[in-house]
């Protein structure tokens, strides 16, 4: 009798094995992770199941592991695959990958905000930001997160909790890129007209001719203390390209800081310190990415993201450093729920190591992109 590498008990250990194989639903191999782990331990084995060894296994066939075990059925009944697939369901062609299951962990606990994407305890003051990325690595829960921080007169929101809320600086900038990240996404073309109608109603007049107003100051809100609403041409630019992607009408105010919108881009990466802000550069070359537009000054600002941080592994994906990115992504980001779930790593300078605390969004954000490229 073979002695399997993850258990004592091989009789107990193998017929554990042939289940966590037959488990199609990536939520239900995680659970019997779990499963597995509490039958070792009962069998005599105290060590932790070595599972990601286990899934670079080729699968055998059932009726082989099954001659490998002492029986476990009456002698009168013969056990063949199709009895197997019966109890168990179909055999798949392929275990699941490690990442594949790591992605499966860090849903588990990655937090939530009254059902939406958040850091934790309701720290979603960035959530729409984070859930817009989250939306254009096709996880539908970011999509409804940005969806849901509408409100019905157009305006978007921080998160979906905090429509309405007589809070300052209810939005801004750097939320405005996840709402184009959605837009882009899903195409939601009465989004984003309703969104533009909100911006344009409130606008600011701030040169009064008293006939006419000469000069707008166009806002995404209302209650910024700081300047932080206030449309740049870098945004008007990139709303731009988004509109014209979404084959809608665009307003003046994008055509005419087109240009000189995407020269600043292409000037502000250079001198961007490594951060927040630098993740906001890379944030906005995504979304010409996403419109398929490799322009020579979005081509330019992704070498500077690289080259001032080429050890953020969301920069290595815009720039293509992808040969070993799934194993640097596996050996960075938590394998067991840290004590604390309140940072998207990639937004912070790597020397910080804020994976240590993630929330676990950026590496579902990341391992999804990983997984979309290998399929």
């Amino acid at each position: 009798m073979k002695t399997n590498h993850w258990s004592k008990t091989p009789e107990k250990a193998l017929d554990l094995k042939f289940i966590y194989l037959r488990i199609s639903k990536p939520t239900a191999r995680g659970l019997i992770v779990g499963f597995i782990a509490t039958a070792s331990i009962s069998c005599g084995n105290t060590a932790e199941p070595n599972i990601s060894s286990f899934d670079q296994q080729q699968t055998q066939n059932s009726e082989d592991a099954i001659a490998d075990q002492q029986p476990t059925h009456p002698p009168s009944e013969s056990i063949t695959n199709d009895n197997a697939d019966a109890e168990y369901g179909p055999l798949d062609d392929e275990p699941l990958s490690q990442l594949e299951i790591q992605l499966d962990n860090w849903n588990q606990w990655a937090p939530m905000c009254e059902g939406y994407p958040s850091k934790e305890f309701c720290d979603d003051g960035d959530s729409t930001l984070f859930s817009g990325l989250l939306c254009s690595a096709n996880v539908e829960i970011g999509c409804e997160g940005v969806r849901q921080a509408q409100s019905s007169d157009g305006r978007f929101w921080r998160s979906p909790r905090r429509i309405n809320q007589p809070e300052p600086n209810s939005f801004s900038r750097d939320m405005a890129m996840g709402v184009l990240l959605y837009l882009v996404s899903t195409k939601d073309k009465g989004a984003a007209e309703a969104w533009l109608s909100w911006i344009h109603d409130n606008r600011i007049c701030v040169v009064d001719l008293g006939s006419r107003c000469a000069l707008f100051l166009y806002k995404l809100c209302t209650d910024d203390t700081d300047g932080r609403c206030v449309i740049t041409p870098g945004l008007w630019a990139i709303m731009n390209r988004v509109w014209t992607y979404l084959e809608l009408d665009l307003h003046n105010e994008m055509l005419g800081w087109l240009e000189t919108g995407e020269s600043v881009y292409a000037s502000e990466a250079q001198s961007t310190p490594a951060g927040y802000q630098l993740h906001l550069k890379g944030v906005s070359n995504y979304i010409y990415q996403m419109l398929g537009l490799d322009l020579d000054f979005v081509i330019s600002a992704r070498q500077t993201l690289l080259d001032k941080q080429g050890d953020n592994l969301f920069f290595r994906w815009l720039s293509g450093e992808d040969y070993d990115l799934e194993a640097r992504l596996l050996r960075i980001c938590p394998s067991i729920e840290p004590a604390r779930k309140y940072q998207w790593a990639w937004e912070r300078d790597t020397q910080e190591q804020a994976w240590l605390e993630s929330s676990g969004w950026d590496c579902i954000f990341l391992g999804n992109l990983i997984l979309s490229n290998r399929n």
